[in-house]
């Protein structure tokens, strides 16, 4: 092709940009685009009710053409393959349905069973209860206020699906089972309230529910002893207090005042004594009082901090004594590579040992027959085991004498004693055994 018929083919065809655009910055452009995209955008939001069942229409079809196809080249005519295509579709989807609902159904039943198996386990859990244990967790997992985001949308989501189906407005409600806001001032002056004790008050729960009153218990963090049952803590922020077997949950406010403060979440924090004035009520038998003035304060009787009766007197000390050997005492078939382990009764001076365990052969002096010079000496602290090492190798057939002599003694300084009633002057015990060939 020549340049002239390129430039005439060039000026023939239609440019992709207008006129009124070319020539112009690339900003007033980017401005027409956006302007004509969102005009797009806002035309295929308005016309959704029309085109979703459009485009659902459309991909169903696409999805079928392929089965209509091989319908119709297998001789089937138009219409009875169109039939078929259709009645096949309708087949799947009615299944698919049957099988979500039968889904739906399973969950529900399985939810019903779970419910019902979390209520026989813990009856004492109400629905408040869990509702506050579920946005407890979720407060720990999301901040404040990303969980509120997450739940705004979540409404908002739900909302729109059920407007969409209904096509009118959906009326809803919420309800709230608690709520945390700004604490409340405390009073200022002398609050009038009763003192009653702990013991009063649990046992004879609901007597002076909405009572203003005064307590006095000592602290015990978020229930860090298991005074009361877990399931029973309302929010993240209660905190227990107790005198002698009677404990009660503390609400509303943290356990802090002018000049100190208590850590809720830590032991060394429990034990201060807190007088705590507030309205008690009572629920499924556990008590709750929400408090208007905590201090710290001194026990509410002399008994309070009685100290403990002092320790039973020490048992009398025994002295050690040889509880096993291995090889067993009076074995007679033992191999002439052989260790020898006694175990005692007690923790052992393993210096003590030395000087004072011998290994002999027994009867008269055979040609061959050494001393044990290398004799070896080890003790186990854990075992409360001595291993006897006789450096040597034993004598086939013959008889041989582990010897405990006097002064072994225990960490006490008690000195061994025989395992039987016979005892020599210079020996303590002996164990007896007999080389195998």
């Amino acid at each position: 092709m020549t340049d002239g018929a390129e430039r005439e083919a060039e000026a023939g065809s239609q440019p992709l940009v207008p006129t009124w655009v070319r020539g112009n910055t690339n900003l007033f452009a980017m401005l027409v685009a956006g302007v004509v995209v969102g005009l797009g955008l806002f035309l295929i939001s308005w016309l959704s009710p029309v085109l979703a069942p459009l485009g659902l229409g459309l991909f169903l079809a696409a999805l079928a053409a392929p089965l209509f196809t091989w319908l119709e080249a297998r001789g089937r005519s138009a219409a009875l393959a169109l039939t078929l295509t259709v009645g096949i579709v309708l087949v799947v989807g009615a299944a698919l349905v049957v099988l979500a609902l039968a889904g739906a159904s399973s969950l529900a039943s399985g939810l019903v069973t779970y419910s019902d198996a979390l209520e026989s386990r813990y009856p004492n859990v109400s629905d408040a209860t869990a509702a506050n244990l579920v946005v407890s967790v979720l407060g720990r997992i999301l901040p404040a206020d990303v969980l509120v985001e997450v739940l705004r949308a979540v409404s908002g989501f739900v909302l729109e699906i059920g407007q969409t189906q209904t096509g009118a407005q959906v009326p809803y409600g919420v309800q709230f089972w608690s709520f945390t806001g700004p604490p409340e001032k405390e009073p200022t002056g002398e609050i009038k309230a009763p003192e009653v004790s702990l013991e009063k008050l649990v046992g004879t729960p609901g007597k002076r529910d909405g009572q203003m009153i005064r307590v006095v218990g000592k602290f015990r963090g978020k229930n860090l002893y298991g005074d009361l049952p877990v399931s029973t803590q309302r929010t993240s922020a209660d905190w227990v207090i107790k005198d002698d077997l009677y404990a009660v949950w503390i609400t509303g406010r943290k356990p802090k005042g002018a000049g100190w403060e208590l850590d809720s979440s830590l032991k060394r924090d429990t034990g201060k004594w807190i007088e705590v004035i507030g309205k008690p009520e009572t629920i499924r038998g556990v008590t709750y009082i929400k408090a208007v003035r905590i201090q710290i304060t001194t026990p509410p009787s002399a008994r309070a901090d009685v100290k403990p009766p002092p320790p039973p007197p020490e048992k009398p000390k025994k002295p050690p004594v040889v509880v096993f050997a291995l090889p067993l005492d009076g074995d007679i078939e033992v191999a002439q590579d052989s260790r020898f382990v006694v175990q005692f009764s007690k923790d052992m001076d393993e210096n003590t040992f030395n000087g004072h365990v011998l290994l002999r052969y027994t009867g008269p002096v055979l040609p061959g027959d050494r001393n044990f010079d290398g004799l070896k000496l080890t003790y186990d602290r854990g075992r409360r085991a001595l291993t006897v090492d006789p450096g040597d190798v034993l004598r086939p057939r013959r008889q041989i004498e582990l010897i405990l002599l006097p002064g072994i003694s225990d960490i006490d300084g008690m000195t061994l004693i025989p395992r039987g009633s016979s005892q020599k002057a210079d020996v303590i015990d002996v164990l007896r055994y007999r080389v195998g060939s």
